[in-house]
């Protein structure tokens, strides 16, 4: 519906994300749900949610299609002008393993791009397009766009630009979180982990890392010893949160 309202063709896994919404608004087949909308109200709401991602402010959807990059592109002081051709998914994988992993993990970053030498669209183009929603259960999922949408709303209201930069250092925190696979993997098992990301318990840990990296902080190895997310909320979430609500409160 919504790509022929926009006069848009469909992206595999646009579906995904409209799969969360409902999740969440409206709930499974076994009607477990864990948002307060029935279905008649739910699928309304999905819908406005969805196309507020998609074609709002944020526009998710230049994730999805190959229109070069414009001026609004991610930075990237170090790309030669032909970066400039490249679609924005493209920029945006090369800005997170080109440039973000290299400043979080010089040693892990080497590793990736001179031994295993990982291509990094085989796996960050899905975790970019999808808001990594195939790489935990959808209940985490919720829960990390609960956070990276608070972020990008506090992002917008201190700059008034409205964009996902959370999802940069996330991809990052995942990265990071499974160093010991990728450290000691050649290319097939650096991709095999990477494309099979192990179960998430508890997402918060990775996001409070990314949080933390986004602030300047290198090198914030796991600090836990499972692969799996874990532990409790992180002190940079509760921030995020506490901020969100002191902006709603003021308005």
């Amino acid at each position: 519906v919504w790509c022929k309202e926009r006069n848009k063709d469909y992206r595999q896994g646009m579906s995904d994300i409209a799969t969360v919404l409902l999740y969440g608004l409206v709930g499974d087949e076994s009607g477990n749900c864990i948002g307060p909308q029935g279905p008649a109200d739910g699928e309304a709401d999905a819908f406005m949610l969805y196309d507020a991602i998609m074609s709002g402010k944020i526009r998710h959807s230049d994730m999805f299609y190959s229109e070069p990059s414009g001026a609004n592109s991610i930075p990237s002081p170090a790309a030669p002008s032909s970066q400039a051709s490249k679609s924005k998914i493209l920029e945006r994988c090369e800005y997170v393993f080109d440039q973000l992993l290299p400043e979080a993990d010089e040693e892990l970053s080497n590793h990736l791009h001179n031994s295993a030498k990982v291509a990094p669209s085989l796996f960050l183009m899905r975790w970019m397009r999808l808001l990594f929603a195939r790489e935990m259960h959808v209940v985490e999922v919720l829960r990390l766009w609960d956070m990276i949408f608070a972020d990008a709303y506090l992002h917008w209201t201190a700059t008034g630009e409205m964009s996902l930069p959370l999802v940069n250092y996330m991809a990052v925190s995942m990265i990071l979180q499974v160093r010991g696979t990728l450290m000691s993997g050649d290319n097939t098992a650096c991709l095999q982990r990477l494309m099979r990301y192990p179960p998430v318990d508890h997402v918060e840990p990775l996001v409070g890392r990314a949080l933390r990296l986004r602030d300047g902080e290198k090198a914030l190895r796991p600090r836990i010893v499972s692969e799996a997310g874990g532990g409790g909320a992180d002190s940079s979430v509760r921030e995020v949160n506490e901020k969100k609500k002191a902006v709603e409160a003021s308005e």
